[in-house]
């Protein structure tokens, strides 16, 4: 900073050019650092947002797949995309079928967003004579999920 003169002794304080450009430049070379490593930040935030509502996807429709097949007893008719069984809880007969990408019990739509479903029963029985049912899905997200469930199937 230099002081400028102006006759009779008095002396007013200024910035040259060369200041005003050399600060200019690095309040530049900063903001483009900052502005850089917050876009960075931004898009990693919205990365792991989009993930982790996939993951909350995926557990809910493991729970809501679970909470139905927890009362299976008895498997009593298998299909190419579908199965019956008998309900141990309410003691009745219901039947799940994936249609249109979505799950189905006895014609109600209970899951969406599924593209593939598949399940089997074990050959061997397990000690206490019961087979074991498997289940596995990928949802549309890319994402799989599966389970095993102690049957009964002749």
């Amino acid at each position: 900073m230099y002081r400028i003169s102006h006759g009779k002794g008095k002396m007013k304080n200024g910035v040259t050019m060369v200041e005003l450009v050399i600060t200019i430049s690095v309040v530049s070379i900063f903001s483009t650092f900052i502005f850089g490593s917050y876009l960075a930040i931004y898009k990693q935030f919205k990365y792991q947002t989009t993930r982790a509502n996939k993951v909350i996807e995926v557990v809910r429709v493991k729970k809501d797949i679970d909470q139905i097949f927890k009362d299976i007893k008895e498997i009593t008719g298998i299909y190419k995309n579908s199965f019956e069984y008998f309900d141990s809880k309410t003691n009745t007969a219901h039947y799940i079928s994936l249609k249109n990408n979505s799950l189905y019990l006895d014609n109600t739509l209970i899951i969406d967003k599924i593209k593939s479903f598949t399940f089997s029963i074990s050959e061997k029985k397990t000690i206490s004579g019961d087979n074991l049912f498997i289940w596995e899905a990928v949802l549309i997200n890319g994402y799989w999920i599966g389970g095993a469930k102690k049957v009964y199937y002749q």
